[in-house]
């Protein structure tokens, strides 16, 4: 009974996050058999993160460079802001790396021009299985996410952005 007190004293609350561990040798609140660790999010952020599907889309229709541009964007909307600048940072750089390969090597560029939509789909498809479970936790603490307007034009800048860097590589 004294159990199920302190279990539904420490029950998962809306901002709380409870993970029950069974080693007694971690950092929390010792219970006697387990130790709870409690980690606390943030409050609802202002601006809610994009959807998975917008960063597929935006592979698709621009490149792979747009979504993970889109995904830094989303890393600090999801409370994460410490993956945000190297995933913007590394999808530039890869994006200049695949245009630059294609220029240098002619079967690149076919292969490349072939595959396009398979390629940026597929890197598009991995950045978004990448944030996937943050962004489901997210909608499960906070609701669904509606960006609006706002993100459809922050995201269509983006993607025209990162077109541009791809015809001045």
């Amino acid at each position: 009974a004294q159990w199920e007190a302190k279990k539904a004293h420490w029950a998962p609350h809306p901002i709380m996050d409870a993970e029950i561990a069974p080693d007694t040798q971690a950092e929390g609140m010792h219970t006697g058999r387990v130790v709870i660790r409690v980690e606390a999010l943030a409050a609802a952020p202002d601006k809610p993160p994009f959807s998975p599907l917008a960063v597929i889309a935006l592979a698709l229709l621009f490149n792979f460079g747009a979504a993970g541009i889109l995904v830094g964007l989303n890393w600090k909307r999801l409370g994460k802001p410490e993956r945000s600048w190297p995933t913007i940072l590394l999808s530039l750089f890869g994006l200049a790396a695949f245009v630059t390969a294609a220029f240098a090597w002619p079967i690149l560029a076919t292969l490349a021009d072939k595959f396009s939509y398979a390629i940026h789909g597929a890197l598009g498809a991995f950045l978004c299985l990448w944030q996937l479970p943050y962004y489901s936790r997210w909608v499960a603490t906070y609701g669904k996410a509606k960006t609006g307007w706002k993100g459809f034009l922050t995201a269509l800048v983006i993607g025209l952005g990162t077109m541009l860097l791809a015809f001045l590589t």
